[in-house]
């Protein structure tokens, strides 16, 4: 076959070119053209050491002006074309050690692959020794069963898309470890009872109290997905503007204490994202007799 490019939208709409009538091509290749499209989603899983061998295979293409660096699981980067040098493939670097690595040019964006560890490096799946997990396959793969434990790195979505065995269950049994378990009624996830309050009586974060049993504010620093390290920050702003600015840990509940009527802000900021709501505070309607 012969690889033709054609102008405008002629190429990528049969009704525009049979409307303008001119698809003629600007150029044309003498021979055939082979190429290859690897459409697989970032992170890029990485299995085996052949897998990892066919990535050194590809080249890194880049245009002068493009900086291309290679940051490894423990933050440390490398940079393997400088924008100042004339444009040219750059060699794919050979990716040495398990856990997340991360491609960047300077103005098309970052690609991450995720290596799996090997030997003692990813730990044996024991309370000891948990095993750690970088693609959401790895736990199906290792044929993990009853009591293998584990912790999750890189992407902060990967504990939800895990893959659990047919017939376990994921617990949590520490500060970001978590545990295989038989399960006997098909639920994936368990952890332990936890009460809260909810206020669900309108729709919306927005609501109205009474200054004397005004809820508690939740926060927390993951989402509400159980990281004990991550931090928020609670932003409280009262009626006449003043401002209470409290930094958290972890996730919990605050009992502020709203000291005067009126309507407040009250914004959550954690993990990059704000979330923001007001509350209308009144007071009780009392008469005194004397």
């Amino acid at each position: 076959m012969k690889t033709r490019w054609v102008m405008g939208l002629a190429a990528a709409c049969a009704a525009c070119a049979t409307a303008s009538g001119d698809v003629t091509p600007l150029a044309e290749t003498e021979s055939t053209v082979v190429y290859a499209v690897d459409s697989r989603p970032s992170p890029r899983t990485v299995k085996t050491a052949e897998e990892q061998s066919q990535l050194t295979e590809w080249g890194i293409t880049r245009r002068s002006g493009e900086k291309v660096t290679l940051t490894a699981p423990d933050g440390t980067t490398t940079t393997l074309a400088e924008s100042s040098s004339p444009e040219s493939s750059v060699a794919f670097p050979s990716l040495g050690s398990g856990g997340q690595w991360t491609l960047t040019n300077s103005k098309q964006g970052a690609v991450t692959f995720s290596v799996r560890h090997s030997g003692g490096a990813g730990g044996d799946g024991t309370v000891a020794s948990p095993a750690k997990l970088v693609d959401f396959e790895d736990l199906v793969d290792r044929g993990a069963g009853n009591g293998y434990t584990f912790t999750v790195e890189g992407d902060e979505n990967l504990f939800a898309a895990l893959k659990v065995p047919a017939g376990y269950r994921v617990e949590k049994i520490g500060d970001g470890v978590w545990q295989l378990v038989t399960s006997s009624d098909g639920s994936e996830n368990f952890w332990a009872e936890y009460v809260y309050r909810a206020d669900s009586r309108r729709e919306g974060p927005d609501r109205k109290s009474r200054r004397d049993t005004a809820p508690a504010i939740a926060y927390s620093g993951d989402g509400w997905k159980g990281d004990a390290s991550k931090s928020s920050t609670l932003t409280f702003v009262a009626p006449d503007g003043t401002e209470t600015v409290l930094n958290r840990t972890g996730t919990g509940v605050e009992n502020f204490v709203f000291d005067r009527t009126g309507v407040w802000t009250v914004t959550l900021e954690a993990n990059g994202d704000t979330s923001t709501a007001e509350l209308f505070l009144r007071d009780l309607f009392m008469i005194g007799f004397r």
